[in-house]
Parts: C-alpha cells; structure tokens; sequence
C-alpha cells in the first residue's frame, strides 16, 4: 500500500548535527530558535528612520529589531497593543508606528505612550484592520504640522482616512468603490492614492473626487484579488495580484508576467519591493521569492532569477514582506521560517543540506534533526508504509529530545492520519500542541481532520464513510480558520466536511469569498443549488480519489458539471453515479 497525504510537509534532514539551512555569507536568518523572535509566522514588515526593522506577527504581537540585534516584543501582556495579530505595519512622518490589527489600529511612539483606535472611540467602522500606508506625497505636504496623512483598509467597509483629527470612509455605499475588503492601500508622488482589494479589483483615488476602477474585466488587470501595489522611478504601476504581476503606465498599457510567459514562479504574488536600482523583488505564496529586472538582459540571461527554500538560504517559500535597508540588504518576512537577510554582493550562495528529498536515504542510522520544517514542502508526497513506520520512529526519537517541538508533533499527526492504530497517539501530540500552542491554527486544521471522516472497508465491495466526531472536527477546522484567515485548504475542508451533512448554505458561506470565488469546492457548492447530488454521496477532504480518477478516465473532468472538483468521493460506483446524472443533465450523455 502506498499512502498519499496533501500538502503534508515532509522536512526531516538526515544530516547528524547540521541545520537543515545551511547559511551562506549572503544569508542569515533569523528565528524562534535562534533569537529574539517570538514566531516564525510574520505577516508584515517596515523600517523606520533608525534601520529599526519592525515586524508584525500572526500570533504574538509586534516585534523591534535594531541593528544591534537587540530584539523586543510588543504583546498584548507586554504592552499597549490591543491584540498580537499584526496584519500590517506603518511608521508616520513623526516616527509614530501604526500596527493594523484585528482590535483596531494602535499607534506607538515608539517609547511609551499607546493609542487604540476602535470603532467605538474612533470614526473606524470596523476593527478589522489589513492594510495602513502613510501619505508621504508631495501633496502631503502642504497638510498643518500635526496632520499625519494616515491612510486605514478595513476588512469589510472599505478604506479610512485619518488625518490626526477627523475621520472619513470611503466604501461601496458612498464611492465608486466595487468591493469593501481593503487588501492594500499604496500612495503615489501626486498623492493618488491606489487601493488594492480582495474581489473588486485597483481603485485610483486622487483623495478628493476622482475616482478610476481597474478590474479584468475594463483592464489589463489579470486578477481582481489585488496585493502589494509599488511605483518605480518611471511612475508606473507595479500591481501584484492572484493571477500574476501586472505594469500598468496609469494610461492604458497593461503588460502582465505570469507562470505561463516569465520567470515568475508563482502566479499569487503576496508582497513586493524596488530597490534603488529598479529592480523588481517579488514574494510569493508558494514559489518564494523573485528577484525581475524589467530593464532586461542579454540573450544568454534571463531577467529572473528565483530564490527559494531548495536552491538559497530562503527559510520558506511564503513570503509575506521585503524591506530594503540603505545598504540594499534584502529583509524578508517569512510566514513560517522567520526573517532571512539577504546581501545579494555577498560571498556566494549555499544551498539546502540537501537538493531533493526524494533523494535521502529513509534507511540511514544518522541521527535525524527537524530544522526548517516547512521549508521543503512537497505537495502530494508518496512514502510507502514501510517508509512510513521508519519515520515515525524517528520523530519518535526525536520528540523525546525535543518534546516541546510543535512543528514535529504536528508533524507526527500529518505523517499518522491515515494510521488508524495510532488515532489515540496523534490526539494526545496534537493535545500537546495545543496546550502550548492553543492559537496554532495547524494544530487545530489537524485535530479537526483527527475528528474528520474515516473510510470503513468493511468487506471488498462495500466501503462506508464516517466522521470520528463531527462536532468536534467543525469546530476545530472552524478555530483554525479563525486564526489563519486566508488558508484556502482550511476552509475547503470545513465545507466538505459542512457538506456531508447537507449543510451546503453553510458550506458556500465560508467558501464564497476564497481564492476570489474560484475555490473549486465553492464551484461545486454553488452548482448544487442547481443540480443535486445522488444522497449516497460523502465528501471527504483528500483520502479517497478512486471513484474520481474512474470518472477523470472516461474524459475531462470539466465536461461534467458536478464533478470539476476532485475532493470528494462517493460510496457507489462510477457508472451507477454517471447513471444517477445522464437522466439529469445533457452533459452527461
């Protein structure tokens, strides 16, 4: 038997006593292990006048790093911060920071003296906050001494402007604004202001009347989920989107780099930069990050080159924020593996301990260490039981070493899920986790598919479906989501495990707005408002593809409109479900 897991991240160096990233003279990165940094999950990054690097944290608040590498934390218990989920970060005219956190935006002087924003003692109409950018354009400048320009994206009513005493919203209801989930916010020379959202593509807005919506269906815009927004020295628009890096000349050329026809290694683009030369630096979701000169090059080299957690000192390929320090040292914010420093003039580059893991040897007696754990992720990872059995001893061994690893007793549920034997175990890692951990939205996603369905071959034709515990795998997959917003697999598995029950209006809720409405399993959900499923069907997240690959043989999955998704499974053979639907729909016959 061989054993499929997805997504499962699969980084156990073999190596005896080295760290898995072997840092180079170009990198040095920085961790929870190493230094002062309270977590590897960064979602943000500035630098302020001093080379002060601030970082904002998905769980432990906001963190100042100077260049004496002295490291502080800025929690909810350490500080005036109003909550340690740090989406954003922005440093004002007057050195003041601004923190964008799910309790409102909170200012800091940067000594002692706190301001929390809310809606209830502000004009904010939300607390939900993602994006704050600063108006540091020419225009600013005429504002009186103490205006501070600060520019505010809400998750769900639109954008606010505060200039230090009055607050004005800008949504839906009273702009031309098309959709109110702020995911950026970026400010020209002139002082336009260009706001990035979630569904509704690039607004332009000059800050008094004009107004200029770019979305792809007016534009050259290939996406309408819209992130990090740069200028360059040329006053173009750099645009970073889910479907590719748009430039834009803010008249009406559009020229779009993408997977299909660039260098660049992932279509999600999360986070960018130009440094002083004009040079583009890309960060990715999945693909790390890229480094584009548009000026070009010549023939016998491309204009891109990609940096990522198998071929550089890069901890992990989500990377969430870059800074460009006066020295042109690259300051990337990782979500997962921390903060690397990359001197691109340095000696040289190291590679990983290993180039591919497909190449170690799982029979090795070396002494296995787990550094950088999701750094090497590999999708749809095949190890054999066998294989399976070793591994486990493995982190066995290891846990009783490093007992308080989180990754590796996570780790231990993703390799054992499918081990029935073991079931008792996982809980009691994950349990553990979660004790020191409660707000590690992996620990919850796994407890919850611990909970999730199980496959019952009871004889060799009859295989039946069941959860271990449904309440308790929804509200696990649930707090996961809570805690990590933005992972689509989080909220897939919720609404299949949501749809086992028929629960579909539920399930299209948490789906709807995912991957800019394009979650395959929200496609389904949304068809099923149409056309039913046969009532046998179970929707599982990933263990089972059998009766979906029998289907997948007989022609293209997007011939049959029930079926594009390949995440669920039913418990009735293909032709009886092919049947169930050719009396139902055309496009089955």
């Amino acid at each position: 038997m061989r054993i499929c897991y997805r997504n499962t991240v699969l980084a156990l160096c073999l190596i005896a006593g080295v760290d898995c990233l072997a840092q180079g003279p170009q990198w040095q990165v920085y961790n929870n292990k190493n230094s002062g940094l309270p977590e590897n999950k960064l979602k943000s990054i500035a630098m302020d006048n001093n080379g002060n690097i601030w970082l904002g944290t998905a769980g432990d608040g906001g963190v100042r790093f100077d260049r004496n590498e002295k490291w502080e934390v800025f929690n909810e218990t350490t500080s005036g911060i109003s909550n340690n989920h740090v989406d954003s970060i922005a440093i004002d005219r007057q050195g003041n920071i601004w923190f964008g956190t799910g309790t409102g935006v909170c200012m800091f002087d940067g000594d002692t003296t706190w301001i929390t924003y809310t809606s209830e003692n502000s004009g904010l109409p939300n607390d939900d906050i993602y994006p704050v950018a600063i108006d540091r354009s020419q225009a600013s400048s005429a504002l009186r001494d103490d205006a501070i320009g600060v520019w505010i994206g809400t998750y769900g009513d639109g954008v606010v402007k505060f200039d230090g005493k009055e607050w004005t919203t800008y949504k839906s209801t009273n702009s031309p604004l098309i959709d109110d989930l702020i995911r950026s916010i970026a400010i020209d020379k002139d002082g336009n202001k260009w706001i990035g959202t979630l569904f509704g593509g690039i607004a332009k807005f000059n800050g008094d009347a004009t107004w200029a919506i770019y979305t792809d269906f007016n534009s050259g815009l290939p996406s309408n989920a819209v992130y990090p927004i740069c200028f360059d020295a040329d006053n173009n628009i750099w645009i970073g989107t889910e479907g590719g890096l748009a430039k834009f000349d803010g008249k009406d050329k559009w020229e779009v780099f993408d997977q299909s026809n660039s260098g660049l290694p992932d279509n999600k683009v999360y986070s960018m930069k130009i440094d002083g030369e004009g040079i583009i630096w890309i960060g990715t979701v999945s693909g790390g990050l890229a480094r584009f000169d548009p000026r070009g090059t010549d023939e016998n080299t491309s204009p891109w080159t990609v940096y990522n957690t198998l071929n550089s000192g890069l901890p992990f390929n989500e990377v969430r924020g870059i800074a460009i320090d006066g020295a042109g040292i690259k300051w990337v914010a990782t979500y997962g593996g921390g903060l690397a420093r990359f001197d691109e003039k340095g000696a040289g580059w190291k590679n990983t301990g290993y180039d591919d893991l497909y190449g170690f040897d799982p029979s090795d007696d070396k002494a296995w260490t787990i550094a950088n754990i999701s750094g090497l992720v590999r999708k749809f990872d095949i190890i054999t039981d066998a294989d399976h059995d070793l591994i486990a001893s493995k982190l066995d061994k290891y846990l009783k070493v490093h007992s308080s690893d989180v990754d590796a007793l996570i780790l231990y549920a993703k390799l054992g899920l499918r081990q029935e034997k073991y079931i008792d175990k996982l809980h009691e890692m994950l349990d553990k986790a979660l004790e020191m951990e409660p707000d590690n939205a992996e620990a919850n996603y796994w407890k919850a598919r611990l909970y999730g369905i199980r496959e019952n071959v009871t004889t060799e034709s009859t295989t039946s479906f069941e959860f271990r515990d449904y309440a308790k795998a929804v509200k696990f997959c649930k707090t996961a989501i809570s805690v990590d917003l933005e992972n689509n697999e989080y909220r897939e598995t919720l609404a299949l495990y949501l749809s086992a029950k028929r629960r579909f209006e539920e399930a299209r809720i948490f789906t709807k707005h995912a991957a800019n409405g394009k979650l395959p399993v929200y496609l389904l959900l949304r068809d099923l408002q149409i056309f039913p499923l046969p009532s046998s069907v179970v929707f599982l997240p990933d263990e089972t593809k059998g009766v979906i690959q029998q289907i997948r043989d007989k022609g293209e999955p997007s011939d049959y409109l029930m079926l594009r998704v390949q995440v669920f499974a039913v418990p009735i053979t293909a032709d009886a479900l092919e049947s169930f639907y050719e009396s139902r729909l055309p496009e089955f016959k």
